[in-house]
């Protein structure tokens, strides 16, 4: 083979491997968002939500599962509704993921809004 074979699947392996590193980002957005709308729904259903045992619970079955979480000082939690009886429960994490490329890692700004509805 000769050399502009070479640089084209070189070229084609390193775009599939950053496309794989950056979709394994969004992916696990997806399931900590899950675990984040589960946990909110718990929440609204009990008679008493607390917000520090609401961020425990989505940390505990965090780590239960292959979800990859930051540390407390690196994610963010906040809540609206969680004292009210009428309001939607919603609760926003924000933190930044590093994508390792090996040569260089890529720092992505995540942004999750969960929300459960109030009971009607």
């Amino acid at each position: 083979m000769d050399f502009k074979r070479w640089l084209k699947w070189a070229l084609l392996g390193v775009g599939i491997f950053c496309a794989v590193q950056f979709s394994l980002v969004y992916i696990n957005r997806t399931q900590l968002k899950s675990i984040m709308e589960s946990e909110a729904l718990d929440a609204r259903r009990s008679r008493n939500p607390n917000e520090e045992a609401l961020i425990m619970a989505i940390r505990n079955r965090a780590e239960g599962s292959n979800v990859y979480m930051p540390d407390e000082e690196h994610i963010e939690f906040t809540t609206e509704g969680i004292e009210d009886d009428n309001p939607d429960l919603v609760i926003y994490a924000d933190y930044v993921h590093y994508v390792n490329l090996l040569v260089y890692k890529v720092p992505m700004k995540m942004s999750i809004t969960a929300r459960a509805d109030s009971p009607k």
